[in-house]
């Protein structure tokens, strides 16, 4: 079952930015013969940056809700259930192929269960990143 979220805010970024930031991050990690699947024409992206090793989204929870809950309240996500959890396909149009991938970390650390199972707390950090599995 594959499920889909929209939210749209005024922190959103064009589509254009957010190609800026693949192919910066293909050049950056010397990725041309594998890179980072591109953004779907039409989609727009929010809070996105780039970082040596991959594609970066971080959220801070203000209320106390799961990881998927605070990344579906501000970004388009799809994602995929089972009885192990829900996991996160792509982001804002950035979808897992060839080997890449979405993985989030709690305050530092690397989630451990399904981003619906994770429960946060007002303040903590999330950080999704976008990698390439090794």
């Amino acid at each position: 079952m594959t499920h889909t979220s929209r939210h749209y805010g005024p922190t959103a970024i064009p589509v254009a930015m957010m190609a800026i930031i693949v192919v910066t991050l293909s050049l950056a990690t010397g990725c041309q013969d594998d890179p980072v699947p591109e953004a779907t024409p039409g989609a727009e992206a929010g809070r996105v940056t780039n970082a040596s090793d991959s594609v970066v989204l971080m959220q801070v929870a203000s209320e106390p809700t799961s990881v998927l809950g605070l990344l579906t309240e501000e970004h388009d996500v799809r994602y995929s259930s089972s009885r192990m959890g829900a996991f996160v396909e792509s982001i804002d149009s950035v979808a897992g192929s060839g080997g890449w991938f979405w993985r989030y970390t709690v305050n530092g650390t690397a989630g451990q269960v399904a981003a619906d199972k994770h429960q946060l707390q007002p303040g903590d950090t999330v950080v999704w990143h976008f990698r390439k599995a090794l």
